[in-house]
């Protein structure tokens, strides 16, 4: 795990669960301005074994990018809700 406070974090898979080889990704915050930020997040895998990789690769980076993409929702809606609630 590596953090760049407050822009980069980075975490690196180091066992080995049964379908990944490797697994790595890396979150960035950037500021728009006082009320906005870009967060980007990026992942990289391999998968095992690596025979079944041609149909594994294209599954499991659809279910990443779906899952991503409802997490980093989420939290969207969770600032969203913060920064209207009364102090």
């Amino acid at each position: 795990m590596t953090f760049e406070r407050p822009t980069r974090a980075a975490v690196k898979l180091i066992n080995r669960p049964a379908w990944f080889n490797s697994w790595a990704a890396t979150i960035q915050h950037q500021d728009l301005s006082e009320r906005e930020s870009r967060i980007t997040y990026t992942f990289h895998f391999t998968v095992r074994p690596r025979i079944l990789a041609p149909l594994l690769d294209p599954l499991m980076g659809l279910i990443f990018r779906w899952e991503t993409s409802r997490r980093l929702r989420a939290l969207q809606r969770y600032f969203a809700r913060t920064a209207s609630a009364p102090a």
